[in-house]
């Protein structure tokens, strides 16, 4: 499968600065769990807008994401992990 390069991707700019918040935040597993609200407040945006952005990520096949839980069963931050 080719690679698509997130520069040439047919996706709105919001898109295009969430990919590479998280790509630079990734480790050697290509994944990091920063919260919505982390990745909003670093970039200046609404959490709306980050919302939004890794829907389109997701839906482009760059980025997956998996839910966290905590020990007492209540939602933690999403994984989100690079794919292209």
């Amino acid at each position: 499968m080719e690679r698509t390069s997130i520069y040439s991707a047919d996706l709105p700019e919001r898109d295009k600065v969430v990919y590479l918040y998280l790509k630079e935040r990734c480790g050697k597993k290509n994944e990091c769990f920063p919260a919505m609200k982390t990745i909003a407040g670093d970039l200046g945006i609404c959490k709306r807008t980050v919302i939004r952005a890794v829907n389109d990520l997701v839906n482009a096949g760059m980025i997956s994401t998996e839910q966290r839980w905590r020990e007492n069963g209540g939602k933690s931050t999403l994984i989100y992990r690079i794919e292209k």
